[in-house]
């Protein structure tokens, strides 16, 4: 693939996974995918990417990201954006606040043979906890 169709892949994963588009997600991943996230010791599955995904759709209903640099070479790319939502459902056992979070966040991306192989996400938790009011800033 090309390294534009690449970064449209990338897209296409982000448009997919926050729409909560199971079969969507499922056709652009590898079997064998790999999603690598904060407060997770060992990569999740697409199932279990599934999972985080909707739980983050049910916390921040109207969640979405904005991609503001995108990088790729060879079959790697690169993102750089934040996540914008509102706090509408309980996350991470907290209550909803209703209060709005903006969340930046890095993800390298890899691509064989067309699909997405890999996904590693770095997003601030930190910073949402402390927007959500649960700890200080």
């Amino acid at each position: 693939m090309s390294i534009e169709e690449n970064k449209a892949l990338v897209y296409r994963f982000h448009e997919v996974s926050e729409g909560g588009d199971e079969a969507g997600l499922r056709a652009i991943v590898t079997p064998n995918f790999q999603l690598y996230g904060p407060g997770n010791p060992t990569p999740m599955n697409a199932d279990q990417g599934i999972q985080m995904g909707g739980m983050f759709i049910n916390a921040f209903p109207d969640g979405r990201s904005t991609i503001e640099e995108m990088v790729a070479q060879d079959n790697v790319v690169a993102t750089r954006g934040f996540y914008q939502g509102t706090h509408r459902g309980e996350f991470m056992g907290m209550p909803a606040t209703g209060r709005r979070v903006e969340v930046p966040w890095i993800s390298f991306d890899r691509i064989i043979n067309g699909k997405l192989a890999e996904h590693r996400f770095l997003m601030d938790i930190q910073v949402m906890m402390q927007q959500l009011g649960a700890v200080p800033v």
